[in-house]
């Protein structure tokens, strides 16, 4: 009898050292969320990790930014170096169309200028440029997108783009080029056509009358007329 009545005492003793067991083993991990929080041995403690960003506003970033590098360093501002299999960065969708409408390019999926063109470049048997001429004067010109981001951006348009998308009028709902041609004259982009022929460019900041404001930089493209030579470059070096 005194054998039978130790028995549950003894179950309890070793019921209970579990129970204490498992809350003390509990207690030990409760603080989970600091495991693994270490830092490396390799890196340096109590550096707080920080981002330099350098942006540049001086009046250099309005300069084109596709420019033949031997002609931009003589100062010549000059450039024929357009080369079609190439990328352009820019405020223009580089595949699409664009036409010259009303003082401004707009993306068209089929541009007037390109239903039976006076000129026309083309590349890899696809158009990327058209010319329409009525006697001496332009009666539709569209281009793509990546040649008009070759010709007329700016180191401005491109920065502002990557930071914040472009420079933007809420009013008109488009993007804003911004430029300042030359040294605020014109800066000569001149390609081949085809069938003979070179389309000679102008881009040029606003002139005083044109400006919307003492901030208006609004990139202004002059288009000039078509000849076989088009800006003829050297001869303009030696007059000067």
């Amino acid at each position: 009898m005194k054998t039978m009545e130790k028995k549950p005492l003894a179950i309890c003793f070793f019921v209970c050292g579990l129970v204490f067991a498992g809350l003390t083993a509990s207690a030990s991990h409760a603080n989970v969320c600091s495991l693994g929080t270490a830092e490396p041995p390799f890196l340096q403690a109590g550096v707080e990790p920080n981002l330099l960003l350098m942006i540049d506003n001086s009046a250099s970033m309005y300069d084109l930014a596709y420019v033949n590098a031997a002609d931009d360093a003589s100062g010549y501002c000059y450039d024929d170096s357009y080369a079609s299999g190439s990328s352009y960065a820019g405020y223009f969708d580089a595949d699409a169309w664009y036409a010259y409408e009303s003082g401004r390019f707009v993306k068209t999926t089929a541009p007037a200028a390109c239903s039976s063109p006076t000129y026309k470049k083309s590349s890899g048997g696809a158009d990327e440029i058209c010319l329409k001429v009525s006697g001496s004067t332009v009666s539709a010109f569209a281009a793509k997108g990546n040649f008009l981001n070759w010709a007329a951006s700016s180191k401005m348009d491109i920065e502002k783009k990557i930071l914040t998308g472009g420079k933007y009028d809420a009013a008109n709902g488009v993007l804003v080029m911004e430029s300042r041609g030359c040294l605020e004259r014109r800066f000569i982009k001149k390609t081949a056509f085809d069938s003979g022929g070179h389309l000679t460019l102008a881009v040029r900041p606003p002139t005083a009358a044109e400006k919307n404001g003492t901030t208006d930089n609004t990139t202004r493209i002059e288009i000039y007329p078509v000849s076989s030579t088009g800006y003829n470059h050297a001869a303009c070096q030696q007059a000067v």
